[in-house]
């Protein structure tokens, strides 16, 4: 099949398989992933005689979510909010489609790239302790924007949920499995392939728990008052740890409280608009510049000055 923008396409046996490469060294949820995803998909589902659907990576990396420099200027409430729209979309369409999805998660998958993850109907990493699987971002200020707050609870327990929210938690593959983030490790690609397709061909008709009401795991449910207990501790906890100057923890427990009462899609609208609302603060902003830029800057040691004076045998550092 033709190959997309960042995206090619093979078929066997019914089973596509969705190959990742945007241009660059990772996978990133930018313009060229969206209208490469959107063509991709259209192409996919037209396919006669499709069974089932393998999103795989041809980076290093899975997916390392957001473009950072995106987010970093991006300053337009309007357009962010209608970026998650457009991003939710996607997400819901490849798994309504039909048919079931299994993420093959060879390499690191952090925020968005675990949200595309997130929004397959199985995911299967490569058993490698060097790989990160997580959300992200509440380290940097936000929270998750292509459903992470609404999909993660269904798959590990609400209370489970909350923490590695809010903490922004990153967990190596064989942690991630033991917390239920992903479904089962694979020792290599072409194991992991394998997996895929068995599981495909013994769970056609599958579909979300999110999508059929299922109950969450852990034991609590919503509007019980363990319930109601765990997300008052929630907000006392998060208040007394940072005593309110740190929004995005607050926000991650009040989208994911508000979205247990609503459908799905409407819980993602909400979502999307906390995620507007963070994005386009100075603080998410301060917090990038120095958590990201900086951070990287002092990495790579750039703007050290240099000195070649052989008499030097003493350095003093002065202030922190």
């Amino acid at each position: 099949m033709k190959e997309q923008t960042g995206f090619s396409i093979t078929v066997q046996d019914g089973i596509a398989t969705v190959t990742m490469k945007m241009p660059g060294k990772v996978n990133t949820l930018g313009e060229t992933f969206i209208v490469g995803l959107e063509s991709t998909l259209t192409e996919v589902f037209a396919v006669e005689g499709l069974r089932g659907l393998i999103i795989a990576s041809g980076h290093n990396d899975f997916c390392a979510g957001a473009n950072i420099d995106v987010l970093f200027h991006a300053r337009d409430p309007a357009q962010i909010y209608e970026g998650t729209r457009v991003l939710n979309g996607l997400f819901r369409r490849l798994e309504t489609g039909g048919v079931p999805v299994v993420a093959a998660i060879t390499g690191t998958a952090l925020g968005g790239g675990y949200e595309l993850a997130l929004a397959c109907h199985h995911r299967i990493a490569i058993n490698d302790a060097r790989i990160s699987i997580g959300l992200p971002e509440a380290s940097i200020g936000v929270i998750p924007g292509a459903g992470g707050t609404q999909r993660l609870p269904y798959l590990v327990g609400i209370a489970k949920a909350l923490e590695i929210l809010a903490g922004g938690m990153q967990k190596r593959a064989p942690a991630a499995l033991d917390a239920g983030m992903v479904d089962a490790l694979a020792t290599n690609r072409e194991e992991l392939l394998v997996m895929a397709k068995d599981w495909i061909d013994q769970n056609q008709g599958f579909i979300q728990p999110w999508d059929k009401a299922a109950p969450f795991p852990g034991g609590i449910q919503p509007g019980t008052r363990e319930a109601r207990n765990l997300f008052t501790g929630a907000c006392a906890f998060s208040y007394k740890k940072t005593v309110g100057a740190y929004p995005a923890a607050q926000a991650i427990i009040e989208v994911v409280f508000e979205g247990l009462k609503l459908d799905f899609d409407r819980a993602l609208e909400v979502e999307g608009r906390a995620f507007t609302r963070l994005a386009v603060s100075d603080q998410v902003k301060d917090m990038l510049r120095t958590l990201w830029y900086h951070r990287m800057a002092v990495e790579k040691q750039e703007g050290l000055p240099h000195c070649s004076d052989p008499e030097i045998r003493k350095v003093a550092i002065l202030g922190a």
